[in-house]
């Protein structure tokens, strides 16, 4: 380990996000703990039907549950480590911020698998992005587009 750094604030030295994605399930095996991810997402689709005026107000509330992803690796930085998500709406506005604790262990090639069970409801056709913090510093962006369909008439 490098000595006489500040490791937690600089993320050169860990922990490393290897992957970060949205899905609908993750399987965990029991004899080796693997993850498994079932139908990786970055979509979701509403089919409705418009009222006679066709606005925008029309839109019917999308209740979905996905779960979203994470990998780390220690890299330099084992112990505790924070994790923090905040899911910004296509118009911008950022939702209050959510996280969790975690604890990497050594060696550096180690880390966790995270998957974080999401009830998300959606108002607003457009890209809705999870932005993903570690350990107070931004790591990356996790997008999932809503889009609205109007049905055909019968």
């Amino acid at each position: 380990m490098a000595k006489g750094r500040d490791l937690k604030s600089n993320p050169d030295y860990g922990p490393y996000l290897s992957a970060a994605f949205l899905c609908e399930k993750v399987i965990t095996d029991k004899e080796d703990d693997a993850p498994s991810a079932i139908r990786i997402v970055d979509r979701v689709v509403c089919h409705y039907k418009p009222s006679s005026e066709g606005t925008s107000a029309d839109l019917p509330l999308i209740k979905s549950n996905l779960v979203l992803f994470l990998s780390l690796k220690t890299g330099e930085n084992p112990g505790p480590t924070s994790i923090e998500l905040t899911l910004k709406r296509p118009d911008n506005k950022k939702l209050q911020p959510f996280g969790q604790q975690i604890h990497l262990d050594s060696p550096s090639n180690r880390g966790a698998n995270i998957a974080i069970n999401l009830a998300l409801e959606f108002n607003q056709a457009g890209v809705w992005w999870f932005d993903v913090s570690i350990n107070n510093v931004w790591r990356t962006k996790v997008p999932l587009e809503v889009i609205y369909l109007p049905s055909a008439a019968p």
